[in-house]
């Protein structure tokens, strides 16, 4: 079941990707009903998995809708200060519904989602900003909003900022950072270990 689940969302990815990257759009017409199917195999997830199938069901769907929200909280915090869109939120949410808080023996999956996610997105901006040549302004712009948001009785309105900055495909960057902790719980092998057999360091 979760193999299943998890093959769901790699396909909803994807779709969010393409559209994201050819639009710089996530659509809603895809977001919700993958948000309805992934809370829904968690119930069944949980039902098939315990002996008794409600208290099991019941389960999975608090382990899915919590991770759904946390992503959700977590996301919106950034929608709020303008550096993302409402289908990056909405994305994030729909990973949350299909992996849970726990998923694949991991604790806290969606939170390592999110942290990749972050680590791809950030990495695809100085890229961006070093090819738009705007690197420095980008970095004292990202810069003054995070101090004024620091002020007593300032707002994430004061914080946002002035002018638009770059963009970046956030719905890109989360397929990409998911699919990559899927793959590193599916093969065991994480990219710091393999960096590190690289540098010929071993744990």
């Amino acid at each position: 079941m979760e193999l299943l689940a998890d093959l769901v969302l790699v396909a909803v990815l994807i779709c969010a990707a393409v559209t994201d990257l050819r639009t710089g759009r996530i659509y809603n017409r895809l977001l919700y009903p993958a948000l309805a199917v992934g809370l829904a195999l968690g119930v069944l997830a949980g039902a098939v998995s315990s002996p008794d199938h409600w208290a099991g069901a019941l389960a999975g769907l608090k382990n899915h809708a919590y991770g759904a929200g946390l992503a959700f909280v977590v996301l919106f915090f950034c929608f709020a200060l303008g550096g993302m869109g409402g289908g990056d939120v909405k994305l994030m949410t729909v990973v949350g519904a299909f992996t849970g808080l726990d998923h694949g023996g991991q604790s806290f999956f969606i939170v390592w989602a999110i942290f990749y996610s972050f680590a791809v997105g950030a990495t695809l901006g100085i890229l961006v900003a070093l090819w738009r040549r705007v690197l420095p302004e980008t970095v004292l712009r990202t810069w003054w909003a995070l101090r004024v948001l620091a002020l007593p009785g300032n707002t994430l309105q004061d914080a946002q900022f002035e002018k638009p900055g770059i963009r970046v495909p956030f719905g890109f960057a989360t397929a990409v950072g998911t699919v990559w902790l899927l793959s590193e719980n599916y093969s065991g092998v994480s990219l710091a270990s393999l960096v590190g057999r690289l540098w010929g360091y071993t744990p």
